[in-house]
């Protein structure tokens, strides 16, 4: 009867844990108006411009006169995702680079987004989980 009892928890913890896993986590994708960018600017740290097949991240930034100037960053690796917002410029040429500055009109600026926690789903997660581990 123990066994029986035991391996029980450990088939439900093993199905527990691979619920967890295979959910396509708990981050949503938000997109944001170009306007709410000096808003996003206060909590958020670092841009990452998309345009054509090349990409930077851009910190220091500011948006003044429908211009989004920056410095390039280097340090790509030690970037959290939380800490990134994704702008999306067309075409290529728009992006100014100039040694480490970096500026693009917001007129070339297609999409402006970042990832975001869902408490809902989250707090979701844990729930399924001790159903299925401890029920």
């Amino acid at each position: 009867m123990l066994r029986s009892l035991t391996y029980n928890s450990a088939i439900k913890l093993v199905m527990g844990l691979l619920i967890f896993i295979i959910s396509p986590g708990c981050l949503s994708i938000k997109t944001i108006p170009l306007k709410k960018l000096p808003e996003v600017q206060a909590k958020r740290y670092i841009l990452f411009v998309h345009s054509g097949d090349s990409s930077w991240y851009v910190n220091n930034f500011q948006v003044k006169d429908s211009i989004i100037k920056g410095t390039i960053y280097k340090k790509a690796g030690s970037i959290s995702k939380s800490h990134l917002v994704n702008i999306y410029v067309g075409p290529v040429e728009a992006v100014k680079i100039q040694g480490n500055q970096f500026t693009v009109s917001k007129n070339n600026v297609g999409k402006v987004d970042y990832k975001t926690a869902n408490i809902v789903d989250i707090l979701s997660a844990i729930l399924l989980i001790y159903v299925i581990t401890f029920r």
